[in-house]
């Protein structure tokens, strides 16, 4: 049996730094009595190592049953959870302050590996929206979009300002270069 933990607004993560919770309805009672906003996948955390923030995903092997679901901010950050940012290792947030829920996973390794590849198909494709200073869409802006030296999309933004959608099988860096060759 594993227990994961509740990652709420405050939390460390492994490199140094806090995560940061800026929207949020749902609420956790920490051990000094505040009550602090619940970490869902894809919240930000600083990190003190890059000096970056980084976007909270799933790494620990917690099955998606035992996360809470919001229906508009996905699921659940809970402990051994990691930050994409520009360390190059990935940190891992720590629960400290969501300690008080718990999940319990009585399910076999291989049942668990199984659930948490089937999230990384679901959660791991991005795209990127262009907009100037106000807020306003930048319609056709050659692009491309790289990890490490490989091209994986390129293109012109569409009416909305935004590029092809980016599936990978884990998390990536991706890298956004506007108006070179595409």
């Amino acid at each position: 049996m594993t227990i994961y933990f509740a990652i709420v607004d405050g939390d460390p993560i492994s490199s140094g730094g806090h995560v940061h919770v800026f929207e949020s309805n749902e609420w956790i009672e920490g051990p000094d009595g505040r009550r602090r906003a619940v970490a869902y996948l894809g919240d930000k955390a600083w990190c003190e190592a890059c000096q970056t923030w980084g976007i909270i995903v799933p790494l620990s092997r917690v099955p998606n049953h035992l996360r809470t679901h919001h229906h508009k901010r996905g699921y659940q950050a809970v402990s051994d959870d990691g930050v994409v940012c520009k360390c190059e290792s990935m940190p891992q947030v720590l629960a400290v302050y969501g300690r008080r829920e718990q999940m319990r996973d009585t399910t076999d390794a291989t049942s668990v590996a199984n659930q948490a590849q089937a999230l990384s198909r679901d959660i791991y494709d991005e795209r990127f929206i262009l907009a100037d200073h106000d807020g306003k869409p930048l319609p056709g802006i050659r692009y491309r979009v790289r990890i490490g030296s490989n091209v994986v999309a390129s293109g012109v933004t569409d009416a909305g300002g935004c590029t092809h959608r980016i599936n990978t099988e884990d998390a990536r860096r991706l890298i956004l270069e506007i108006g070179g060759g595409t």
